[in-house]
């Protein structure tokens, strides 16, 4: 998957194990030019620059129910949020 320069985008990263949830992270990027300076995200090649990053599923929920409250209205188009 990729993602044009000035792109922004969510990446989750979850696992668990026989125990439940062990890493629950999101981060909102913002996809760069090859060729600009960025930061480096798990990933997301050549990198991006970083506008939120969360860990924790309490905080992580948090950041997905603002996501669903601000885009709700897109439910028509049927975007996966």
């Amino acid at each position: 998957m990729s993602f044009t320069p000035d792109s922004v985008f969510a990446f989750i990263r979850w696992a668990a194990n026989d125990f439940g949830t062990v890493v629950s992270c999101i981060d909102i990027v913002r996809a760069v030019d090859a060729r600009e300076a960025c930061q480096t995200v798990p990933f997301v090649r050549p990198g991006a620059e970083s506008l939120l990053r969360q860990s924790g599923w309490p905080k992580v929920r948090r950041v997905l129910e603002a996501i669903d409250a601000d885009f709700s209205h897109l439910r028509q188009f049927r975007v996966i949020l």
